[in-house]
């Protein structure tokens, strides 16, 4: 039974009623001198307590999210805690301080969270969902995946699940079996950049430019801010000898994070590339004081995968 379910049964009547002229009389007497039984005003007591626990409940998960949102972890978490002490049965602040737990680093009290959720709910998705990716986190694979498994035969189209079975595939090397679930998590929501993006460094990884490119454009067509599909893109035309085109993408990377010093010494390298010493000058010396340690450093790694929530 609901908040709203609730609050019809311990206000029945109307406030008023129209008679046959229309006119409007109030009924509050009507309703205040009914006489109920003792056991049905003692039913109404265990009602009105248990909408008070829920409203309760409500505002302590609400804070506990406004101090999530502030970075303060062990606050949200005692104000989950103090929602599942009103609601020992609440898989929202179960989930909530579950995900609490995985930002600090107790896996153990996070993995407890979700064990109690899906004896609740045994077809919990986005728990399931959630518990992979704490195996994953564990580089316990084989487990994460048979959690992710698990949430998409329950939900064919979760396309997070997919998303993040990848990622597991492709920590166990199984590139082909990566490409398939991302391919799927792409039938499902074609607007995610998340996917796009992983599948192109899938391709690229495994030697597949063309598709690498493709994938890459495709991200950036989705969110124009995704610096490192930029700086990924960039790297595959240089490997192909395109210099002016890494020139740009480098640029477009430069304009989204001009704090990047390896921006700088990429376009650098393309800039020399094409004959241009001054620009490479100018872009080296940027590099170096950006980042003087790593400003020699010629390799763009790969980004990794991003998993999804």
């Amino acid at each position: 039974m609901d908040a709203v379910q609730m609050k019809e049964i311990l206000n029945p009547f109307p406030t008023e009623f129209s008679t046959t002229q229309g006119q409007k009389q109030s009924v509050r007497s009507i309703a205040s001198t009914t006489t109920l039984p003792a056991e049905s005003n003692a039913d109404l007591q265990v009602i009105r307590a248990n909408l008070k626990a829920i409203e309760h409940r409500d505002l302590e998960i609400e804070k506990g999210d406004t101090f999530l949102a502030k970075g303060d972890i062990d606050t949200a978490i005692a104000c989950y805690t103090a929602a599942i002490r009103l609601d020992p049965k609440s898989i929202d602040a179960f989930y909530k301080r579950g995900t609490s737990f995985s930002l600090k680093g107790n896996i153990d009290r996070e993995m407890a969270d979700y064990a109690y959720i899906l004896q609740l709910d045994a077809t919990n998705t986005a728990t399931f969902n959630r518990r992979g990716m704490a195996f994953a986190n564990m580089n316990a694979f084989d487990r994460a995946i048979s959690n992710y498994s698990e949430a998409i035969r329950i939900n064919p189209s979760f396309a997070e699940a997919y998303n993040n079975r990848a990622l597991a595939y492709a920590n166990q090397g199984q590139i082909e079996k990566s490409i398939v679930d991302l391919t799927q998590a792409i039938q499902v929501d074609s607007e995610s950049t998340n996917t796009y993006f992983n599948r192109a460094v899938m391709f690229n990884n495994s030697g597949q430019f063309d598709k690498a490119i493709a994938d890459y454009t495709e991200t950036i067509r989705i969110d124009d801010q995704h610096e490192m599909a930029y700086m990924n893109r960039a790297e595959i035309h240089i490997g192909q000898k395109r210099f002016a085109a890494a020139v740009a993408d480098y640029t477009q990377a430069i304009s989204i994070n001009p704090e990047s010093a390896m921006a700088f010494y990429q376009r650098g390298l393309a800039h020399r590339a094409l004959g241009n010493e001054d620009e490479a000058l100018s872009d080296y010396t940027t590099a170096i004081r950006l980042n003087p340690s790593k400003s020699n450093n010629s390799s763009v790694q790969p980004a990794s995968f991003q998993a999804q929530q």
